[in-house]
Formats: C-alpha cells, sequence, structure tokens
C-alpha cells in the first residue's frame, strides 16, 4: 500500500516532477531508433510525443500518465520508486500525443492497451510510426543510477516496390496515389505483455495516399521505387497476411481513378521487420518477390546459406538458418550424406523465406538426403515451401531415402504441384516434413503444428509418398488440401490425402504410434483421417494410430470419375482405400466425413 499511496500522489506532467537526484526518483532515458543511412520512410523523427505509465507487480496501474517530448530522439523523465520495490513500466511514443482527436492509437494507459482504429490510417503516411517499451520486474534501488528504455516497433512496415516505373511511364502508366489492403491485421497490443491481439477476419483497406517521391527500397542492390507503404501491428514471431493487395491510381487522392490492381497472396511479416514486395510490378503480373528484412532490428533469415562442416567425429552440426539452407544446398548438389549424421543444435526460424527442399527429385539417388538427421527435440519454426510445378518432390525434405527424427515443425506453408514423369506416374509427394520416403526411410518423433499443405497427389502432413516407416509422429491443427490437376489436358488426381500419409506402398514400411488432431483434410478421392491409401496386406504394420477432433471432405468441383455413391470416393476416418482389416488399436474419435451423398 505504501508504493501505491507514494505513486498515486505523482504529479502527471514530468515536469513537476522533483528534481534529478532526489532519493526515490529515477531517472529514465528513452531513446527511438537512430535511423537509416538512407530515409526509406521510418527515420522515427516523427514520433515526438512520449507517455509512459507505470504499475505494479500484478500489473495495476499506481501513476497518473507521465509524458514529456523528444529531443534528438531521447525524452528523460523521473519517475518517484521505492527501494525495493518491483516495478512494470510502459513507455509509448507517436506523433500524435495524447490530445490528439485523429490518432488512430487509442493508447488506455490504464489497463495498459493499445487498439489501432484502421479507419484512420493511410497509406504512405509515415506520420503514422510509433514505438513502445515494456520494462518488466523493474526493481528499484537506492541511489540507482540512470536507466535506458529503448523503443521498438510494434508494426511490421510493408513496403510495395517495383523496378520498372521509368518504363511504366514511357508506356502512358503514371501512379501518383496507392491504397494497401491486408488481412488479417491485429488491433489490440497489450503493452505490459507484448502481446498482439484481435485480429480481423475481414480485409483492412488503408486510406488513399499520394505515393512519396524519391522513397526507395533497395534488396541485393537493386533499387526500387515504393508505390506504397503501411504500418501494421504485428506480433513478435514471423506470420503471414493471407493477402496483400495494392491499388494504383494515376490521379490524386482528390480524383482517385483506379488504374491497376495487384495481389500479393502470403506475404510474411514480423514486428519491428520490413517486408519489401519487389519486382517489375508494374508491367508483369508474375515477377515479384517477397523479402523480410531486419533493418529494424533482430537477426531474421533472409535467405543466405553456409555449408555446414563435420566435427571431429564427422557430424554435421546446425546451428543456424544458413546452416540449415546449406544442408539442402549441399544434397541438391549432388551430396547425399550416406552413412553420415546431422544434429540440430538450436531452434531455427525460416522466418516464411522461400526454402528449398533437402532432395528434389525421389527417382535421382544422388539429390536424395540419405543420412541420419536428428533433431534433438528442436523446433524449426516459418517454413514456407512454393515450388513449380514439376517432378519433384516438396517438403521441408522434397526426397528423403535416409532417418529423420525428434523435432517439430511450427507453422509450416506447403504448396506444390507435382508433374509426372513420361509415364504420367511419379513418385514424388507433397508433404510438410517429407514429400516422398523412396525407396526406403524412417520419420520418428516428429511433430508437425499449424500447417497449410496445398497438393494435387500424395499430399500429408508427414510424408506424402512413402516407402518406409512412420513412427510415433504427430499432426495438429492442420489444413491439408489436395486438389485435381489439368496437367495433360484432362482432369486427374486430388488422391491419396491423409493427416499422417499421403500414400504407403507395397509390403515396406510401419505405421504406428502416430497421432492427429484438430485437422482439416479436403481432397477428391482416397483420403482418410490417418492415411490416404494403404497399398499393403500387412495390418499387422498398422498399429496403435489415433485421429482426433478432425474432418474428412469431398471436393467433389471435378467429378471426372463420374462417381455416383459415397463408397467410391475411399474417403474415411482413418484410412481412405485400403483392403486390409485394420488392428484395434487404431481409433478415431470425433472424426466428421463430408461426403458428396
Amino acid at each position: 500500500m505504501g508504493a501505491a499511496a507514494l505513486l498515486l500522489t505523482a504529479c502527471s506532467n514530468d515536469n513537476d516532477l522533483m528534481p534529478a537526484g532526489r532519493d526515490g526518483y529515477v531517472t529514465f532515458t528513452a531513446e527511438l531508433p537512430s535511423g537509416f543511412a538512407t530515409r526509406a520512410f521510418a527515420d522515427g523523427s516523427s514520433a515526438i510525443h512520449l507517455r509512459y505509465g507505470v504499475y505494479n507487480e500484478a500489473g495495476t496501474k499506481l501513476l497518473n500518465e507521465g509524458s514529456a517530448t523528444f529531443e534528438n530522439k531521447q525524452a528523460k523523465v523521473e519517475i518517484p520508486m521505492i527501494t525495493g520495490a518491483t516495478y512494470q513500466l510502459v513507455f509509448w511514443a507517436d506523433s500524435f500525443g495524447g490530445s490528439a482527436t485523429d490518432s488512430p492509437y487509442g493508447l488506455d494507459l490504464e489497463s495498459g492497451v493499445m487498439t489501432v482504429d484502421y479507419t484512420k490510417v493511410t497509406t504512405n503516411d509515415d506520420a503514422l510510426d510509433a514505438f513502445f517499451c515494456v520494462k518488466q520486474d523493474f526493481t528499484a534501488t537506492a541511489n540507482m543510477p540512470a536507466q535506458t528504455a529503448t523503443l521498438t516497433r510494434p508494426f511490421a512496415q510493408v513496403n510495395i516496390a517495383t523496378a520498372d516505373l521509368a518504363q511504366a511511364k514511357e508506356a502512358g502508366i503514371n501512379p501518383q496515389n496507392s491504397v494497401v489492403t491486408v488481412i488479417p491485421a491485429y488491433t489490440a497490443l497489450n503493452l505490459l505483455t507484448g502481446a498482439a491481439s484481435e485480429p480481423t477476419d475481414v480485409a483492412v483497406t488503408y486510406s488513399a495516399g499520394n505515393i512519396a517521391a524519391g522513397e526507395t527500397v533497395t534488396v541485393n542492390n537493386t533499387v526500387y521505387d515504393n508505390l506504397a507503404m503501411v504500418y501494421v501491428l504485428a506480433a513478435e514471431t514471423s506470420e503471414l497476411f493471407q493477402s496483400v493487395g495494392m491499388t494504383l491510381s494515376s490521379k490524386t487522392t482528390t480524383d482517385a481513378t483506379a488504374a491497376m490492381q495487384k495481389s500479393y497472396p502470403n506475404v510474411p511479416y514480423k514486428r519491428n521487420f520490413r517486408t519489401n514486395i519487389v519486382g517489375n510490378l508494374l508491367t508483369s503480373n508474375s515477377d515479384w518477390n517477397v523479402i523480410i528484412d531486419n533493418e529494424f532490428g533482430g537477426s531474421l533469415w533472409t535467405g543466405d546459406s553456409k555449408d555446414p562442416t563435420a566435427d571431429e567425429e564427422g557430424v554435421y552440426h546446425i546451428k543456424t538458418a544458413a546452416d540449415l539452407a546449406g544442408l539442402a544446398k549441399m544434397v541438391n548438389a549432388g551430396d547425399n550424406f550416406l552413412g553420415k549424421t546431422v544434429v540440430l543444435d538450436n531452434d531455427i526460424d525460416l522466418n516464411n523465406q522461400p526454402w528449398t527442399p533437402i532432395g528434389l527429385n525421389a527417382d535421382v539417388a544422388a539429390k536424395k538426403f540419405q543420412g541420419t538427421f536428428d533433431g534433438q527435440g528442436h523446433t524449426i519454426s516459418n517454413l514456407r515451401v512454393v515450388t513449380p510445378t514439376a517432378y519433384t518432390a516438396a517438403g521441408f525434405f522434397g526426397a528423403l531415402n535416409g532417418t529423420a527424427k525428434n523435432f517439430t515443425i511450427d507453422g509450416a506453408y506447403v504448396e506444390h504441384i507435382s508433374a509426372g514423369g513420361s509415364s504420367g506416374l511419379t513418385d514424388n509427394g507433397v508433404a510438410v516434413v517429407a514429400g516422398s520416403i523412396y525407396n526406403f526411410g524412417t520419420i520418428s518423433g516428429v511433430t508437425v503444428n499449424n500447417a497449410t499443405v496445398k497438393g494435387n497427389r500424395y499430399t500429408a502432413g508427414i510424408a506424402g509418398y512413402v516407402y518406409g516407416n512412420i513412427t510415433d509422429c504427430t499432426v495438429t491443427d492442420s489444413d491439408i488440401v489436395c486438389t485435381p490437376d489439368n496437367l495433360t489436358g484432362s482432369w486427374d488426381n486430388g488422391d491419396k490425402c491423409g493427416g499422417i500419409g499421403g500414400y504407403i506402398a507395397e509390403q515396406q514400411g510401419v505405421l504406428t504410434g502416430n497421432t492427429v488432431t484438430g485437422c482439416q483434410i479436403t481432397a477428391y478421392r482416397d483420403a482418410g483421417g490417418l492415411l490416404g491409401c494403404y497399398n499393403q496386406n500387412a495390418p499387422g504394420k498398422v498399429k496403435d494410430n489415433k485421429v482426433a477432433n478432425t474432418t474428412v471432405t469431398v471436393n467433389n468441383t471435378q467429378n471426372y470419375k463420374n462417381y455416383t455413391t459415397n463408397a467410391q470416393y475411399n474417403v474415411k476416418e482413418l484410412i481412405g482405400r485400403t483392403s486390409t482389416t485394420l488392428d484395434a488399436t487404431n481409433t478415431a474419435t470425433d472424426v466428421t466425413l463430408n461426403l458428396p451423398f
């Protein structure tokens, strides 16, 4: 009670606080980022108003709201504290100040929550830049020296920039105004915990803003003219927008006439990082790429690679995302790692950067991983595999001909259309862990969380096309979709789809101890919560598998086989198509089948 009583009597204006150096006061210097060599928006200069709150350990506010003004990106405040007491401190800086009615930021220091009103935000408006800092579990001591509070952005900055502006102008396209749309967007930030929440389930459209002359984005030494920039409240971990859209006009904001619309799906973003959508955006619909960089801070992987080397015992240690990418590069160049062991020493964030699968083709022995990959219990997060239609396999591993064990993949997006070979057939599949296990291999003790998988055949959570073992693996909260293709001019495939595996062939391999929960599985035919098709007459090799709280759906938009009964689709709770009577240790609980008839 003593701490609360002292702090509640403090004045709300920092100019009324007692002079520095008086016992019971702690001086804090709030610092903003120093900016970049080129301005490129967001140099931090627009946020000049600081507000702050002081809370006890339970999160109850003690001090009336304090404020200050930044000079040279620094603001000093003196806060009364009791020696030995523990506090939470929140700092917030923006360009609006506490009394501004046009601010999109609703700062409630009583609860420690900031909300964003996206109806008040504008494309290309750098005045929307803002910063925050939380000091958790801060204990005051006698004669405490001055403290520093370094503020960072709670936002991701999204830039859409083009390299062909000059060519477009020559062709009569002269954009002057842009509008950005994103989905989803977080709308609330708990300043005490740093957690973003309440994402929208509809698109957020920023008001039209004039394109800022001279603003550029540089990626890999190429300079792009910035067409649009927005700030979006973001989480601390890398996530994906469902889509980012841009509408360009050749007019100003006062006389806007839409001239061009663009849409970019599955765009990665992260708090305090830049997402740059760049390419020849005005003259090409396909020439674009997404780069997320760490110029705002942090150390996320940006796509570089480094060949891992073996230690004295011949073991390859993967410590960084660059090491992991180097492993993929080595395998795809012809080193199959036969007889070698690779261990994962750290958790790895792949930052939703384009990932090239380790081993691309199940039919090429030299380009399949044939060693042992031991994850040692670590997590690989934000895997993104989007590969062009080809006679290849897709996943973290494309083609696995060895062993992968003991790791988690959290937050994966895998999309691939597997073309057939000269016969039209393929051994290549699409899955999170390995597109294919061929012609033998093992995946054990691997967990997949929060994944989206899109393929055309042999599509699954763990492995798509399987000549081998899958044991003690788990897939949770994932969407697995297998859609027919029209690669040969007539519809085919959309089959062999399951939560764990797509297809297990011949007499090889076991499927034991696996679990699927909270998943959505969609295919045209041959689909099950556990496995799409089991082409063995060996029921003893499938034991102790569980599927729960999962939905398996038939999509017969292209009913190319002209099925007329539900049974023809071979869609079931556990295994879609099999001639084997399953062992009773395999169970399905709360599994829903959505069938056409």
